[in-house]
């Protein structure tokens, strides 16, 4: 999804959903790129969206702790060759 529109048709779907089932917050999860899309909706309408979560999905959390492992780990590395070396 690339299109604002289309986000804002994702969230509207979910909020219809959320009252279907009688939930009292819509939350919604996507991933990363959708939500560099949906973030600056919410935030432009804040009474509209004001019972909206919106999450990141897992794979792009968990990308992001790998992420930071691994330079915690090149940090290490190269901490102990230089003691080596």
């Amino acid at each position: 999804i690339t299109d604002y529109k289309a986000v804002q048709e994702c969230l509207r779907y979910s909020e219809e959903g959320s009252k279907e089932v009688g939930q009292s917050y819509v939350i919604t999860t996507f991933d990363l790129g959708v939500c560099m899309k949906a973030y600056p909706l919410i935030f432009r309408q804040p009474l509209k969206h004001k019972k909206h979560i919106v999450l990141i999905g897992a794979f792009h959390v968990i990308c992001a702790y790998f992420k930071m492992i691994g330079k915690k780990m090149d940090g290490q590395d190269s901490l102990m060759s230089w003691k080596l070396a």
